[in-house]
């Protein structure tokens, strides 16, 4: 990855997420954001990692024209007034840099166990629940995996 995205990533994860903004929940960890994104990027499709870098280069191109430097060399200050800027305007394309610079940040959060568990969101739990129910349209019993791999395909049937 480019090391300005790099770079972009870990000055812009506070700001996506908020420090300290809910006391039960975890801080942000900004390396975890650009491990994510990594991870994301070589699985992903060559045109996102193209319209993602262009997203986090034309934030830094912003910086450097509202407040004279890249993004990641503003103070946490100057760094928020211009994320609010962000925030603030209006359009497809704000909403969509808002959009690709976010992701990475957020989804490597919120992807988080220990964040999910103080949601609500026990997927250990959950997962456990949904193996002990048995659903059927006719209320009856399974049918056992075999039979059913074979009436699906069309096998045995006359």
């Amino acid at each position: 990855m480019l090391r300005i995205v790099e770079d972009t990533v870990r000055s812009i994860t506070p700001h996506i997420l908020g420090v300290g903004a809910v006391e039960e929940l975890p801080e942000a960890d900004p390396q975890a954001s650009v491990d994510f994104m990594n991870g994301w990027l070589e699985k992903g499709i060559p045109e996102f990692l193209i319209v993602t870098y262009i997203a986090f280069l034309a934030l830094n191109l912003y910086s450097l024209i509202k407040k004279g430097r890249l993004f990641p060399r503003l103070d946490e200050g100057a760094q928020a007034e211009l994320m609010e800027n962000l925030y603030e305007a209006k359009g497809m394309l704000a909403y969509q840099l808002l959009y690709f610079i976010s992701s990475p940040a957020m989804s490597s959060y919120y992807s988080r166990i220990d964040v999910q568990k103080l949601l609500g969101f026990d997927i250990a739990a959950l997962k456990e629940e949904s193996e002990r129910r048995l659903v059927t349209r006719d209320g009856g019993p399974l049918p056992p995996r075999d039979s059913a791999a074979e009436s699906s395909s069309g096998e045995g049937e006359r």
